[in-house]
């Protein structure tokens, strides 16, 4: 989706990395959370949540809907976004990211 010659370098940089479904999840989790929230010790414990929640899940024989590694992948993600200026991610959002159905 990035332009081919990238407009955001540093925001297409995590664009490639996560993909265009983690990518989404994690701009929107980190604006519905705050940037403020994703320092080292939040990320920490919100990935030990995953695990347990998906190891609780499974113990009680159930499948979980998304796997703990990529709940971590948005949750990684949107903590490398909330470094970014807040007026860059939405310069990318106006003009790279589609936005509607």
């Amino acid at each position: 989706m990035p332009t081919k010659k990238p407009q955001f370098p540093e925001i297409d940089a995590i664009y490639q990395k996560y993909g265009h479904v983690p990518f989404r999840m994690g701009l929107q989790h980190m604006i519905m959370t705050g940037s403020n929230h994703f320092d080292n010790e939040n990320v920490e414990a919100a990935k030990q949540e995953c695990i347990e929640e998906e190891n609780s899940t499974k113990a009680k024989g159930g499948i979980p809907i998304m796997t703990a590694n990529y709940k971590i992948s948005i949750i990684l993600c949107a903590q490398e976004l909330s470094k970014i200026e807040t007026w860059d991610l939405l310069a990318f959002v106006k003009k790279i990211l589609p936005i509607g159905y």
